[in-house]
């Protein structure tokens, strides 16, 4: 599953993390809860997400909270 490996390689998944926090600091019409409602995700699951707890998360996954965020996925990984 190569998809799912991108995402949990060393670095990958620190940058996403990353560019998802700064994203939702520099909107604050999103939050963790927001964030999570729009995705259909827990907001447990969003938290260990941004928190660096989720070493891979899906690409599905990561696809859905780029979607919500307005973003392409690759400028989450990038």
């Amino acid at each position: 599953m190569i998809a799912g490996r991108v995402l949990g390689e060393k670095g990958v998944n620190s940058v996403f993390v990353a560019n998802i926090q700064a994203i939702l600091k520099d909107h604050p019409t999103h939050n963790a809860g927001t964030l999570a409602a729009s995705c259909g995700l827990s907001r447990t699951a969003i938290y260990d997400i941004i928190n660096g707890r989720s070493n891979s998360p899906r690409l599905d996954t990561a696809a859905k909270i780029a979607e919500v965020l307005g973003v392409k996925l690759a400028d989450l990984l990038e």
